[in-house]
């Protein structure tokens, strides 16, 4: 368990400047857009209730509601698409970048095992840095609604007290927390697929891992065509479990959820409503499959890492 949390450790100290520099520029950009929201709001014109008056329930429901009720899942997909692109970042360099500045030399002298560092980028990639992009969307949102209730304060309207205690202010927190399990366990195709090409490869491991099965691809469409031969839905499915499984919700897209909500406004529906969907995905052999694969192309970045120095 120590030498687990030393690995841990060893990966943040590693990679904090691009999290953290990531987390900044996004808060940063949210707060800004929060005091233009806040400056625009001062003007007579722009203001949809006179400055100082009294607002009936109805109204203060509409302006909490127009507030909180969606700000938090806006600024969660900003923080979601970046933690996508730091994620395909961190694990297609996670075995290469040590090959590359020989600090896998000073790692191997250590008493710790393959298995382990290896395990460990696993575990960093997949739960911490997640959860850091979700902490730091919360924080994003509470100085932005900060910023917007002091300007709604300073027309004579307070509304902190509703704001910050409106259920669809927190809800998308809550909700992302019930399926970050269903998360970890559907991304791995993608993370062990990423690991397994950055112990082979020591440049260019991230475009070699996409276009490699893409060009596999294609290349079985064109054999296909000119055999006559319709592609099995199989390769299809199975080259969006390799490359997009990193992305959250994606799970909703997997074939019998299609078939049980016949289109895809359902599917949105459904990825804008509550968790329960999410964890039906337990129940289906897909994310089951996709669990062993990952599992072995973990294994054989473990042994390849054994072997490539």
């Amino acid at each position: 368990m120590k030498t687990m949390k030393f690995l841990l450790l060893r990966e943040w100290w590693e990679n904090r400047q691009l999290f953290i520099r990531t987390g900044l520029i996004l808060i940063a950009l949210s707060v800004v857009s929060a005091i233009i929201s806040a400056v625009v709001m001062q003007s007579p014109d722009t203001s949809r209730i006179l400055p100082g008056a009294v607002l009936t329930a109805e109204q203060l429901s509409k302006e909490v509601d127009g507030i909180a009720g969606h700000s938090l899942v806006g600024r969660m997909f900003g923080f979601c698409v970046a933690m996508i692109f730091i994620m395909y970042s961190y694990f297609s360099g996670a075995l290469s970048e040590e090959r590359k500045d020989r600090s896998i030399l000073f790692w191997k002298s250590l008493p710790v095992s393959d298995a382990q560092s290896v395990l460990a980028k696993v575990l960093f990639g997949v739960i911490a840095l997640p959860l850091f992009m979700l902490f730091a969307s919360v924080i994003s949102n509470i100085l932005a609604l900060s910023i917007v209730c002091i300007g709604h304060a300073l027309q004579g309207r307070w509304l902190f007290l509703s704001v910050f205690s409106h259920a669809g202010l927190w809800s998308p927190v809550l909700d992302a927390i019930r399926v970050f399990p269903v998360f970890i366990l559907w991304s791995l195709p993608t993370v062990g697929w990423l690991l397994l090409v950055s112990s082979v490869l020591t440049k260019r491991g991230g475009l070699w891992a996409v276009l490699g099965p893409v060009a596999v691809f294609f290349l079985l469409v064109l054999l296909c065509k000119s055999l006559n031969v319709t592609l099995d839905p199989f390769a299809y499915l199975w080259l969006g479990r390799m490359l997009f499984s990193l992305l959250p919700f994606s799970w909703l897209l997997n074939g019998e959820f299609i078939r049980q909500h016949y289109d895809f406004k359902h599917v949105l529906d459904a990825m804008r409503s509550t968790p329960t969907d999410s964890w039906d995905t337990f129940l289906h052999l897909n994310i089951w499959c996709g669990v062993l694969v990952g599992a072995l192309f973990i294994y054989g970045a473990i042994r390849m890492r054994n072997y490539r120095e």
